[in-house]
């Protein structure tokens, strides 16, 4: 039976807001798990061959079948300490891999990262190191492996290897696709998260330095004809009563602001203002935000990137399935079924499809290039080179600027000794490839593999993500008037705030305020010096500065929240945790230095 059952969800997105967790346990279970995840003509093909609805023949069943087999004896000799053994079955399995038209195992690469720790947890470097070279080695420059041994090396003590590994694992995330766009995501929403927060504060601030008139006012609307005591009561209920509603503190900090607008001063009020628009906007960029990383992180745009790196991974056919699902109409979809299937050496099945590709009328001409180009390579590798020919030109009639098609074209060329047409065919190649041309020279073993293929499919993946994209919009956003509310209920409560605080303000100014007659008195917390240079932005505030009080604040709270939280929205699809002790201990060490400079200054000042 197939191992998949059932299709799919093809907008799920298991990985949001996920979060592992480390272990020895994790790391054992990983590990048999990522065993299992291996491909196998069993697990994966039923009797037929038929798997995501994709042929698969003998030879490419007996070749998945071999590697589990491969990685099983790895992992023995592993464990048994045998090296020898265990590097030959690595390149074993390295040489299977190639074989299968593919290049990189990240799944069996992150089993024995899982390896690493789990040894260097036990004490035994030499073999957790030994298990970091054999990741390497299965997917090099993966940032598990990067993040596995800078665990290792903080095991071992050595604390400054360890920072450099995890700058490069750091570095290697932003190299691959996914984990970059999921990345610079939780970037943004951490960016808003603490712009956010800080204009929390800066309410707070505010309400510490003004609310004293604020209290005063309101208190005077009850006295009389209520005594002092009870209109102070009546008057701090009226202050506070926001916080018992669902996420009470949000809309306190949002009624304060309205409250308080009328006692700031100009730049405090322009400030108060930019953030009730930030308030409004923000939901709506969060939502375009998680529309396009919904469409990043559903299983068919994770098949086209590993696709895309030459990477075999566990759930490749059921990806392919879902993809199809999605997208069943697509001629994408089509020819990338056809690049795999020629990746996998079923030139058979591939040469079928892309035929029908070459004959579609409703194909755009240029999108054919590489379907007949590769035609080509199946009739040049058969050493058909007239036939061969005759598709190459069609290639390059269809698109002029494929330099594939004019390379091959060039080696059929040659090998019917037809040495003008090769030189002419050569150069246009070169002009158009450039360096390229050089390592397909070099690559070639015999003659009949002297063409090379075109990942025609893959070209087009932005198409792809445009298609998915629309049909995940479609699908989620509804016209009808309760998702036009719960879009645009933040906008319409900021919009509110600004007019709620000009009325109170106008309110305030017709009836006078006593409290603009209030003497100082009492303790005021902006004069103390510790308190200044502890309490980021109560300097500025208590001066009528706005900007740089909001500012003053933003600065620590961005560093608090790198330290406090793990991650903002979208968890990275790594199995690895990253070295999250590295950002703390940074931003640690740069709040201590903001607030050493503050002390100084205040210190000095006074």
């Amino acid at each position: 039976m197939s191992a998949v059952s059932q299709k799919p969800d093809p907008t799920a997105h298991p990985t949001l807001g996920r979060r592992s967790k480390g272990g020895r346990a994790l790391w054992l279970v990983a590990g048999i798990c990522l065993l299992m995840l291996c491909p196998t003509a069993s697990s994966w093909a039923g009797p037929s061959g038929d798997l995501g609805g994709m042929e698969l023949s003998s030879p490419v069943r007996h070749q998945l079948w071999r590697l589990q087999q491969a990685w099983q004896e790895w992992s023995k000799h592993f464990i048994a300490g045998d090296r020898e053994k265990a590097d030959n079955e690595i390149q074993q399995l390295l040489s299977i891999t190639e074989h299968l038209g593919m290049a990189r195992l990240p799944d069996l690469s992150t089993a024995a990262s899982a390896f690493s720790v789990k040894y260097a947890r036990e004490g035994d470097f030499e073999r957790a190191h030994w298990a970091l070279a054999a990741a390497e080695e299965l997917d090099l420059g993966r940032p598990e492996t990067a993040f596995a041994r800078s665990t290792v090396l903080r095991l071992e003590g050595d604390f400054a290897g360890a920072v450099i590994s995890g700058l490069r694992g750091y570095i290697a995330v932003l190299q691959m696709p996914l984990e970059r766009k999921l990345w610079l995501n939780n970037l943004v929403l951490w960016l808003l998260f603490t712009l956010s927060m800080s204009g929390a504060v800066f309410v707070c601030l505010l309400m510490l330095t003004q609310g004293r008139k604020l209290f005063y006012d309101l208190s005077r609307l009850y006295s009389p004809p209520l005594q002092p005591m009870a209109a102070n009561g009546v008057t701090l209920v009226l202050l506070i009563w926001p916080i018992f509603l669902p996420s009470g503190w949000i809309w306190l900090a949002i009624y304060w602001s309205v409250l308080l607008w009328a006692y700031g001063t100009s730049p405090q009020r322009g400030t108060l203002i930019a953030l009730w628009l930030m308030l409004g906007l923000t939901p709506i960029a969060v939502s375009y935000q998680q529309r396009a990383t919904q469409v990043a992180l559903v299983p068919a745009s994770r098949l086209v990137d590993n696709l895309a790196a030459g990477r075999l991974y566990g759930s490749m056919f059921s990806d392919l399935e879902v993809l199809r699902s999605v997208v069943p109409d697509s001629d994408v979809v089509t020819e990338i079924v056809a690049d795999l299937h020629r990746r996998l050496r079923q030139w058979d099945y591939a040469r079928a499809i892309y035929t029908e590709l070459s004959q579609d009328p409703e194909r755009a001409t240029r999108d054919t290039a590489p379907a007949y180009s590769n035609i080509g390579v199946f009739h040049h590798r058969k050493g058909d080179y007239e036939t061969a020919v005759n598709y190459f030109k069609r290639a390059t009639d269809a698109d002029p600027t494929l330099p594939e098609a004019f390379f091959n074209l060039s080696q059929a060329y040659a090998q019917l000794y037809d040495f003008n047409n090769q030189h002419e065919a050569m150069a246009k190649a070169k002009e158009l490839g450039g360096e390229r041309v050089d390592q397909w020279n070099d690559a070639a073993v015999t003659a009949e593999e002297s063409a090379v293929a075109v990942d025609g499919g893959l070209r087009r993946v932005a198409e792809l993500r445009d298609r998915i994209d629309e049909l995940w919009r479609g699908k989620r956003q509804g016209g009808d008037l309760a998702s036009l509310w719960r879009r645009f209920r933040a906008l319409l409560v900021a919009v509110a705030a600004m007019a709620l605080a000009f009325s109170l303000s106008q309110l305030r100014r017709q009836m006078g305020s006593l409290s603009d007659r209030l003497a100082p008195g009492g303790f005021r917390l902006e004069e103390s010096r510790w308190a200044r240079a502890l309490i980021p932005g109560l300097s500025s505030m208590a001066k009528g500065r706005g900007v740089s009080a909001y500012f003053g604040i933003a600065l620590p709270v961005g560093l608090i929240l790198v330290a406090a939280v793990r991650g903002f929205g979208y968890r990275a699809t790594l199995a690895t945790n990253p070295a999250h002790w590295l950002a703390i201990s940074l931003a640690v060490l740069i709040l201590v230095f903001v607030y050493a400079i503050r002390c100084f200054q205040e210190l000095s000042d006074s």
